[in-house]
C-alpha cells in the first residue's frame, strides 16, 4: 500500500498509526519514494519495511542513510540476482537490520533460489513469501502458500507448519519435469 499525493506523509502517518493500534507486526512500503518514507518511518510505532524504495545495494545505502526504514525487503530478480541480493543483505546485516526476502511470483525454480538465499543470510529474518510451489495434484494447501495450479518439478516442497524445509538435493534442490518443461514452454 503506497499513499500518494499532496498529503502522502500525513495520510501514510495516519495509516501506519491506525495499523499500529491493530496490532500489526510491521508495515512495508507505506509511502512513495525515500523522503516520505523517511518521514513516516519516523514516526512510526511499528517498525517499517522498505520494499520499493529499495531495488538494489545502491538503494540500500541510501535508505540506510536517509533512515528511511527499519527493514528492508529483498527480490533476487530486481537486485539482480544472488550476487545483488547478497550486496543487499550485507548492507542489512551490517546496519542490524532485518529483512524478508520477497518474490515476484516465481516458479519452482524462483521459488527454490529464494528458498536458498533465505537459509544462507542471517539477515533475513523476517517471514518471507515464498510460494509452495508443487506439481498439479500434490499442492499440501488448498489456499495459503499456493500461487499456481501447477508447476515445473516433479516433487511438491515439503513443508512442515506452513514453512518450507530445506531442499536437500544437488543444485536447487528440486529435480525439473521435462515434460512439465515443455507443456509450458512458449516457442515464439
Amino acid at each position: 500500500m503506497q499513499i500518494r499525493g499532496t498529503d502522502t506523509r500525513k495520510r501514510a502517518s495516519q495509516v501506519v498509526a491506525r495499523l499500529a493500534d491493530a496490532g500489526v507486526d510491521l508495515v512495508e512500503q507505506p509511502a512513495a519514494g525515500i523522503a516520505f518514507l523517511a518521514e513516516v518511518t519516523a514516526g512510526a510505532s511499528v517498525p517499517i519495511i522498505a520494499d520499493e524504495s529499495c531495488w538494489d545495494v545502491s538503494d540500500a545505502l541510501e535508505v540506510v542513510r536517509r533512515r528511511a526504514a527499519d527493514c528492508l525487503s529483498i527480490y533476487l530478480a530486481k537486485a539482480g540476482g544472488f550476487v545483488g541480493a547478497r550486496g543487499v543483505a550485507a548492507v542489512a546485516e551490517a546496519q542490524r537490520m532485518a529483512c524478508d526476502i520477497n518474490g515476484s511470483i516465481e516458479s519452482a525454480i524462483g521459488n527454490a533460489a529464494n528458498t536458498h538465499f533465505v537459509l544462507a543470510h542471517s539477515a533475513v529474518s523476517l517471514a518471507s513469501v515464498i510460494p509452495i510451489s508443487a506439481p498439479a495434484g500434490t499442492h499440501p494447501y488448498t489456499v495459503a502458500g499456493r500461487y499456481y495450479e501447477d508447476d515445473v518439478i516433479s516433487e511438491a516442497f515439503a513443508v512442515r507448519d506452513g514453512a518450507i524445509l530445506p531442499l536437500n538435493r544437488p543444485g536447487l534442490g528440486i529435480e525439473v519435469d521435462e515434460a512439465r518443461l515443455a507443456k509450458y514452454r512458449c516457442d515464439g
